[in-house]
């Protein structure tokens, strides 16, 4: 999870019982105050112990590969919805999309 891009509500359930409250809402306010740092800069500034770090890096990035769009269309008597999704290739992945429309 990109911890410069998740939402509060998502990283408190990915990273429950790893951080606590106070330490989640400092690590969205290090990133927004710091918005170009890595995750290691972040660490630092927030003095986590290095045993509550390397638990983190499993789960936290500070680059994405894949981004969403929710496109939603509103008409007179329905509504459409569309997702479209692109994952960028790396050495193990080619370059994907994906739409999802209902």
């Amino acid at each position: 999870m990109n911890f410069k891009r998740a939402e509060l509500p998502v990283m408190r359930e990915v990273l429950a019982g790893l951080l606590s409250e106070r330490q989640l809402d400092e690590l969205k306010e290090f990133a927004r105050n710091v918005p170009d740092c890595t995750l290691e800069e972040a660490f630092l500034g927030l003095k986590l112990p290095k045993e509550t770090a390397a638990l983190l890096r499993s789960v936290l990035t500070d680059t994405s590969s894949c981004w969403g769009l929710w496109v939603i269309a509103v008409g007179g008597t329905r509504n459409w919805y569309s997702l479209y999704v692109a994952q960028a290739g790396d050495a193990q992945n080619d370059s994907q999309r994906w739409l999802f429309t209902w």
